[in-house]
């Protein structure tokens, strides 16, 4: 079993494992908005560079975990002349499990699992639509710790390990800071939720 598995592994067991993570009696709905750091270290780098990125989430407390919905953005610029320059937009589900370390202080485990999409420059040389865009399904393993610093504001730290599923393996490592407004969801969200 090399380490990435591993790391799945473990990750996996902690997530769906119900005792340590006691969930919150009162539900919330949560929007949150962040900005994207791609700090990997691999081949990729040799081909792009990346700009910060953006993204925004949705989700909602379940009695399995946090559920929701999320998209982010960020612009990828070519070193050599022969790649071509791309924005990726990462359209996702997304599932957390959280623990309450002290007080105010919450840490989370989680993944995100979406399509993930390749808008390429046009450069005059890029003659159909399905050249332009490409899809492919990609999962993120993410990890954070977020800080409450007002009522229902919290500020979110997070690091990420994506796997593209391309025909050559990308994978990508992300910090991401953010932040998420909370809600309590009305009655009748509350009886959908659960």
């Amino acid at each position: 079993m090399n380490n990435k598995t591993f790391l799945i592994s473990i990750s996996l067991v902690i997530m769906f494992s119900s005792d340590p993570f006691a969930q919150n009696s009162e539900k919330q709905i949560h929007f949150s908005l962040n900005t994207n750091y791609n700090f990997t270290g691999n081949e990729f780098r040799n081909y792009w560079k990346s700009n910060m990125g953006f993204g925004g989430e949705f989700s909602f407390d379940h009695p399995i975990g946090e559920l929701g919905i999320g998209l982010s953005f960020m612009k990828f610029a070519k070193k050599i002349d022969l790649t071509k320059e791309f924005d990726g937009i990462d359209y996702y589900i997304l599932y957390r499990r959280s623990i309450n370390l002290i007080k105010s202080v919450n840490f989370s485990l989680g993944f995100n699992a979406g399509i993930f999409e390749f808008r390429f420059d046009d450069d005059d040389d890029i003659e159909r639509e399905a050249e332009r865009i490409e899809r492919e399904f990609a999962i993120n393993l993410v990890t954070g710790v977020s800080f409450q610093f007002m009522e229902s504001l919290n500020a979110d730290f997070k690091t990420s390990y994506q796997h593209i599923y391309t025909k050559k393996k990308i994978e990508l490592f992300y910090f991401s800071f953010g932040i998420t407004k909370s809600f309590s969801s009305p009655d009748w969200l509350r009886e959908f939720f659960e």
